[in-house]
């Protein structure tokens, strides 16, 4: 059925996100929660005890603070930035994982048991293990073997904004002026039809030294030739890409191999329609304070029966 807009208001994020994240996580009506958590009776009690006025005092004098309130009055970086964060955390944030994470989850368990097993059988064979050191061989066929899981999981972080605009302002205006990165250089992108800036990052940039003599030490060690190449070749082939952009009311940054999660922001089924938020929408009232939602695969891999 077709969400109301009173259904998309309470639902936030959740309305835009695709219904195929394995994981979701929201907190609204942030001010309001945070305004009342300092009012409570607790909050109040504490900051009047006296060793906490003294604390709070000291900091103010001190000159590191001192010095980062006067740049928040000068600095015109600052100037800009620091009302775009307080708008950010104010209303709404929210984090969801792509469909990639438990897969990624059970071949990062396999790796470290194949660890825990070198490690357990270097310390049973004693100083003759010690001597020449553990083969790492069986950690490079638990990574051969799920090469294609082990990839950077996509991770979407957003936060809902009451001036959009102020936001995509501080980006276009600070953004490019970062330059050239050691890892790479930030490049201005379009996602349907909204500017995205995105940092990517490379295996071979990134391990650039220890990839030119990798395959020669894995061999001294007693890894398969094919096996170190694959192993290699996995370490090359890993990428990041960081993007950050604003789209429509929110501000997002994403992590992960790919874009996805930014790129279907909006489009195709949302999770606020899927089934597995059934109860939500049946129990819907106003004044939502937030959500959490796992997929059935994510909590076959997180709490396995």
């Amino acid at each position: 059925a077709p969400l109301t807009e009173e259904m998309r208001r309470d639902l936030g994020a959740a309305a835009f996100v695709p219904e195929q994240v394995s994981g979701y996580a929201s907190q609204t009506h942030i001010a309001e929660s945070c305004k009342q958590l300092w009012e409570s009776n607790a909050v109040q009690s504490l900051a009047a005890l006296p060793l906490v006025q003294q604390a709070w005092a000291s900091v103010q004098k001190h000159p590191a603070y001192v010095g980062f309130i006067q740049a928040t009055k000068t600095e015109p970086v600052l100037v800009q930035l620091l009302p775009v964060l307080e708008d950010a955390v104010t209303s709404e944030i929210f984090v969801a994982t792509g469909p990639e994470l438990p897969g990624f989850i059970e071949a990062f368990g396999r790796v470290s048991s194949a660890m825990r097993m070198m490690w357990f059988q270097a310390a049973l064979g004693g100083l003759q293990m010690e001597r020449r050191g553990p083969s790492g061989v069986e950690i490079v066929d638990a990574v051969v073997a799920d090469e294609k899981s082990l990839q950077v999981p996509s991770v979407l972080f957003g936060f809902k904004l009451a001036g959009p605009d102020a936001a995509a302002k501080f980006l276009d205006d600070w953004v490019p002026k970062i330059g050239p990165t050691p890892v790479g250089l930030v490049q201005k992108k379009s996602v349907n039809g909204s500017a995205v800036y995105v940092l990517e990052v490379h295996g071979e940039t990134v391990f650039r030294d220890p990839l030119r003599t990798i395959e020669r030490d894995m061999a001294r060690g007693g890894v398969p030739a094919d096996k170190a190449r694959r192993f290699a070749g996995w370490l090359a082939g890993l990428q990041v890409k960081l993007a950050i952009g604003v789209r429509g009311d929110y501000l997002l940054i994403s992590l992960g191999r790919e874009m996805t999660l930014i790129e279907q922001w909006g489009r195709g089924t949302s999770l606020a329609r899927a089934a597995g938020l059934d109860p939500v929408r049946k129990h819907l009232k106003p004044g939502l304070r937030g959500i959490s939602y796992s997929s059935a695969r994510m909590a076959q891999v997180v709490l396995p029966s």
